[in-house]
């Protein structure tokens, strides 16, 4: 990494103050078919701020990983959050059919086949994942969850069935275990999960499983869909009872891995942890989810917590290389 990115990253950590880096967008719920509701989480700083540097001549954002530019569906996801909410600010054709080239992609690029005896619609990442250790071909449970979103508000916007059939199938792999090629883990006594990555043990993080969580909940809010509801409650009630092993004393942790030290959130992750316990707060009325999110943002707004929530990222990254 160059000192100027180095750099980059650590800077907020002293002069961020109060401002987080990430917000709600309104109103949160309610995704009904045929309504143009931006996504929950505003992703609109990630367009107007060069967030991403090379695209396909398409107009395809690239996500950089393993030394090179693939295609990542989560980065695909966020750049299309990004226009459709810009899109219902400042109704501008030009956003609207970005986001349409994004929605296209997702539907052009979902691999339809077969899993543990049912048709499922996924998205290939051919390529290693770093962290968790994944090797391609594997499947995101947060990339499911997030195309399912882009495809029901393309859906709402054009009103064009494949988006929705799509979304329906990109539904399957949360009801399939991961060892079964679907995103789904139990943990804690049965408890419910939605895994970013496959890894064995799974690890759990934390803003991968909530943007799942809220995929589910949006196919229900446009489908009324009953199983998507159940697997929305299911995953709501592990989330009250895990969210405190989330919760470092002092800043928030990434995941929850089994063996060795939890990952400190860095700033970016630790600010998007807030806003999503926001936007579970305003879907589901929980206090747990105000709660630890009053909690982290005080964690924040302390300039001795962010440079605790630093160092202790600097540490675990240290005994990352060690033990790697």
């Amino acid at each position: 990494m160059s000192l100027w990115r180095t750099l980059k990253k650590i800077f907020p950590y002293f002069y961020s103050g109060e401002r987080l880096l990430w917000r709600k967008t309104e109103p949160v719920s309610g995704l009904g078919k045929g309504e143009l509701i931006p996504y929950p989480l505003s992703f609109a700083h990630i367009i107007t701020g060069g967030y991403f540097p090379k695209f396909d001549t398409s107009g395809i954002p690239l996500g950089v990983s393993c030394g090179g530019h693939h295609y990542n569906p989560t980065a695909v996801c966020g750049y299309a959050f990004g226009l459709f909410e810009l899109f219902c600010k400042y109704q501008r054709p030009k956003d609207r059919d970005d986001f349409l080239k994004q929605a296209g992609w997702l539907l052009s690029n979902q691999r339809v086949e077969e899993r543990s005896g049912k048709k499922v619609g996924v998205w290939i990442y051919d390529y290693e994942d770093t962290y968790s250790g994944a090797s391609p071909p594997w499947i995101s449970g947060m990339a499911q969850g997030q195309a399912i979103s882009v495809l029901l508000r393309a859906h709402a916007l054009v009103n064009d069935e494949r988006y929705l059939e799509a979304a329906c199938l990109a539904f399957e792999p949360f009801q399939i275990d991961l060892r079964e090629g679907g995103v789904r883990s139990f943990d804690f006594g049965g408890l419910i999960f939605f895994e970013e990555t496959p890894s064995d043990p799974p690890c759990h993080v934390l803003n991968g499983f909530i943007y799942s969580i809220i995929g589910i909940r949006e196919l229900y809010d446009h489908t009324g869909d009953r199983t998507a509801l159940a697997l929305f409650n299911q995953a709501i009630t592990t989330l009250e009872r895990v969210l405190p092993l989330y919760d470092l004393g002092f800043w928030s942790s990434y995941d929850l891995p089994s063996r060795g030290f939890k990952n400190p959130a860095s700033l970016w992750y630790h600010d998007v942890h807030i806003v999503l316990l926001d936007v579970l707060f305003e879907m589901t009325g929980k206090p747990i989810f105000a709660s630890y999110s009053w909690r982290w943002r005080q964690y924040r707004n302390g300039v001795g917590n962010r440079l605790l929530g630093l160092g202790a990222k600097v540490l675990y990254k240290g005994w990352r290389r060690l033990s790697g």
